[in-house]
């Protein structure tokens, strides 16, 4: 795979043909045909969504140790792993067509039960691993593109987090999340503060992924309140 650059203040005809309105705009060709970069900004999601534009849509573990390194390499935050009967299940098809289209998410197959139990899975279907929160949630519903979507999305972000330029840069992806589930944010200073009054909210935001409450105004320990529901930002500030 080639990778070039272009100054576009210099090459401004260039520039013009591909409509480039902003800087740093990238372009993808493949077998001639040009395509608009939708992935994150950092070296791992660049050659991650580079990956899933030119080889499968998602790696097939065929060993317990390939899957083991798959589940717990660090510099994946959210991995999906789908375990199925064989590559003509027809769910094995809609997991595929799903992980062609996210370009942010590395997904996975297995084919063999052995593998699966390696990552504890005993049943087929699909099942996220996290570095986050649960560390691990398996998809209740019906496997369906349109679910599918919905629970990888919605498992992408921790329960609460702060709203930093991690976060500002996946914000397609954050506020996918909330449309779902509430989440809550803390604007402070302070890390430590932070780190605090995120474990002070986290069972009321678990209160409200279960109950899925469309509104709700509460009071939460040690002074930090908001509004939680179904679509809502959540600011979180504590008095002083």
């Amino acid at each position: 795979m080639l990778l070039g650059k272009v100054d576009a203040t210099e090459e401004t005809d260039l520039a013009e043909k591909f409509e480039i309105r902003g800087y740093p705009t990238l372009k993808f060709w493949n077998n001639g045909k040009v395509m608009e970069y939708g992935g994150g900004r950092t070296a791992d999601e660049i050659v991650n969504w580079m990956k899933k534009k030119t080889g499968p849509p998602a790696e097939e573990l065929t060993t317990a140790e390939a899957a083991t390194a798959f589940r717990d390499d660090e510099k994946k935050k959210v991995v999906v792993v789908g375990y199925f009967a064989s590559k003509d299940d027809a769910n094995a098809k809609v997991f595929l067509e799903v992980a062609a289209n996210n370009d942010e998410t590395p997904f996975a197959v297995v084919y063999d039960s052995a593998v699966a139990a390696a990552l504890e899975i005993t049943e087929h279907g699909v099942t996220l691993f996290k570095a986050f929160d649960e560390k691990r949630v398996t998809l209740a519903e019906e496997l369906t593109a349109e679910n599918l979507k919905k629970f990888v999305t919605s498992n992408s972000l921790p329960l609460v987090v702060e709203f930093s330029h991690e976060v500002f840069c996946c914000t397609a992806t954050f506020f996918s999340s909330i449309t779902k589930y509430g989440f809550s944010f803390f604007f402070t200073d302070c890390p430590k503060d932070f780190r605090r009054r995120d474990q002070d909210a986290q069972p009321a935001v678990h209160q409200l992924q279960e109950r899925r409450v469309q509104e709700q105004c509460r009071v939460l320990p040690n002074g930090v309140q908001g509004l939680q529901g179904q679509g809502a930002l959540c600011d979180h500030q504590h008095r002083r």
